[in-house]
């Protein structure tokens, strides 16, 4: 079996993202983390920017900007 993959996708651009941060949204669509959710709403939920201590966690595992890097 193969490793589990986030089903979270950035609004912008449909990366495959186990948390958004803010330097993914800045680095590569020019905006903050307020004007992205005022364009994505669905993604306020804290678990997707990694302010849950188990996200972070995993995040911390992964890389800096939580994507997938496999």
């Amino acid at each position: 079996m193969g490793l589990l993959r986030s089903t979270l996708r950035c609004g912008e651009c449909g990366q495959a993202v186990d948390v958004l941060t803010k330097a993914h949204v800045r680095l590569r669509h020019g905006m903050t983390k307020r004007e992205y959710l005022r364009l994505h709403p669905e993604h306020a939920d804290p678990t997707y920017w990694g302010t849950v201590p188990s996200v972070a966690q995993r995040m911390k595992q992964r890389g800096e900007d939580g994507t997938d890097a496999a």
